[in-house]
């Protein structure tokens, strides 16, 4: 159980773009630190239980940069953090234009743009910048499946 959450957590850091430093060892002995030998009762999904949160929401998972807290109050400081220093926001006019009409994977282009694939997602939908896209007609959209070369 304790090794199949380790998995998962460190394939959504890197599905995220995130960078998972801790060993399975490290990040056992992180959350017994922080919550006790009964820490897999207390760490979960809803919103009183508990999760390794980033400080700033900024940053790689490891020891130094994360912190035990509950799940409502990760969600509270993530709509705090989510101001002009998001890199969402810090995409000019040109640059916003170039990824909404870029073709290529979420991934890719997030490496190619140097920014997450959340970002590239919420250009490509409109949820950024639409007011700079909106007279570039439709966003180039890969179909499912391996991108044609």
């Amino acid at each position: 159980m304790r090794m199949t959450l380790f998995h998962s957590a460190k394939s959504n850091a890197k599905a995220r773009g995130i960078e998972f430093s801790f060993t399975f060892m490290g990040w056992v002995t992180w959350w017994e630190a922080n919550l006790g030998k009964n820490w897999l009762k207390k760490r979960g999904a809803s919103p009183d239980q508990y999760c390794m949160a980033r400080l700033g929401d900024e940053g790689p998972y490891r020891a130094d940069n994360v912190q035990c807290i509950t799940n409502r109050q990760n969600c509270s400081d993530r709509s705090k953090n989510r101001g002009t220093e998001r890199a969402s926001w810090k995409l000019g006019k040109d640059q916003m234009q170039k990824i909404y009409l870029a073709k290529g994977t979420l991934p890719q282009l997030a490496k190619k743009f140097r920014v997450s694939a959340s970002t590239i997602s919420s250009v490509k939908n409109g949820r950024v910048g639409g007011s700079v896209t909106k007279e570039l007609g439709p966003a180039h959209k890969n179909r499912r499946g391996r991108p044609k070369l």
